[in-house]
């Protein structure tokens, strides 16, 4: 009965470590100044040069105070530039990425493969990702002046669009 007991402890534990490696996060790819996070319980937390970089967790406001900086989840990747703030959610079981824009004075960049969209304020997006397949980004509020492949077009609030994949890397000789 112990050692059934002590099994099922593990499993459960293992099960819960694969949960939340698997919780969707953004990450800081590179930035100049400081990075201001709101995590989703309400606590902040600064980022300034020479810092550890936090794992950004899904539910964050992200405000960059001055600088410049560039974020990742999955695929997804946000420019933002000093004033720029902007919301990240995922669901849990991960595959879509939420990027809303709501600073006052706010224009950020998603970038996905070669399709880029620019947000100001109240614009959102959502991008959905799936194994061998374009994503998807789609508006989910406001209007989004996008690029992708080279075409521009403007997608209004429930409209998407395949992303353009980005060109595979050349191998170097």
């Amino acid at each position: 009965m112990k050692t059934r007991l002590a099994a099922a402890l593990v499993a459960l534990s293992l099960l819960g470590s694969a949960a939340m490696a698997a919780a969707p996060s953004m990450k800081i790819v590179s930035f100049t100044g400081q990075i201001q996070i709101k995590n989703p319980d309400g606590s902040i937390t600064g980022v300034v040069p020479g810092a550890p970089l936090p794992e950004i967790p899904a539910g964050a406001e992200i405000q960059v105070l001055t600088g410049e900086a560039v974020f990742q989840s999955g695929d997804t990747v946000v420019q933002a530039n000093a004033g720029d703030t902007f919301s990240f959610s995922a669901p849990a079981a991960g595959g879509q990425v939420s990027i809303a824009a709501v600073g006052e004075k706010t224009e950020i960049k998603v970038v996905v493969g070669k399709t880029e969209a620019t947000l100001g304020k109240g614009d959102a997006v959502s991008v959905t990702a799936e194994a061998g397949k374009a994503s998807q980004l789609a508006a989910t509020a406001g209007e989004v002046s996008v690029v992708s492949d080279g075409k521009a077009s403007t997608l209004a609030a429930g409209q998407s669009l395949a992303a353009a994949p980005a060109a595979p890397a050349v191998p170097a000789v």
